[in-house]
């Protein structure tokens, strides 16, 4: 493992203090991250400890870009954008609409809250791709019968058929992983992934620690 390089100067000191408290907080976002994951959230009594008596990994153990679950699933979906869009693009789809379509025709009319939780996106996002999916007629939205002040989305009979092309791409990109892993070793991948989106939900809590790294800095 390589140790991590240290931040670049900057201009005035009010620039390198700026610098440094981003610098501080990314190197703790992901340090603390790995640490999860390698390590689990009990930690494995090789890291350091700091004042709160929390364990952080070591700078010397982190590693390298390439071999980060973060840099990891940015290539991921990066190669999914590759694979889907030629599918779907040319129905005027990507791969976020894809998904809203997906879940709707899975778990039937939703509320855009719901929508905003699973899909895991600030509600203008999703309200942008509503808007977008709305005009092309692909879904309608709807004052809930229970409840005037939300929202229900639903398909409409070209969401339909559209949601055709996309549950087949998923399908077809299940029976590829399915067949890349064993059972076991797909389920054990499955709840890691999940496990790192629990640890990232942590990360506003965070700021003490960024005030106590740029304090050690």
């Amino acid at each position: 493992m390589t140790r991590a390089s240290p931040a670049p100067a900057t201009g005035s000191p009010l620039g390198q203090k700026s610098f440094r408290f981003q610098y501080n907080r990314i190197r703790y976002i992901l340090s603390n991250l790995e640490s999860r994951e390698f390590h689990g959230k009990g930690g494995s009594g090789t890291g350091q400890m700091n004042d709160r008596g929390d364990e952080t990994m070591a700078h010397a153990d982190l590693p390298r870009l390439e071999n980060r679950v973060t840099f990891l699933t940015h290539r991921i979906n990066a190669r999914l954008q590759q694979v889907s869009l030629p599918v779907i693009s040319p129905h005027g789809m990507d791969l976020y609409s894809s998904r809203i379509l997906f879940a709707l025709d899975q778990n039937g009319p939703m509320k855009v809250g719901q929508l905003v939780e699973l899909m895991a996106l600030p509600q203008s996002t999703i309200s942008h791709q509503l808007k977008r999916m709305e005009k092309s007629g692909l879904i309608r939205r709807t004052r809930s019968d229970q409840d005037n002040r939300s929202v229900e989305v639903s398909q409409t009979e070209a969401g339909i058929e559209v949601t055709r092309i996309c549950t087949a791409l998923s399908d077809a990109v299940t029976e590829r992983l399915n067949a890349a892993f064993a059972p076991d070793e797909m389920q054990a991948l499955i709840e890691g992934l999940n496990r790192v989106f629990e640890a990232l939900g942590d990360l506003p809590s965070l700021e003490a620690r960024c005030e106590e790294l740029i304090a050690e800095g």
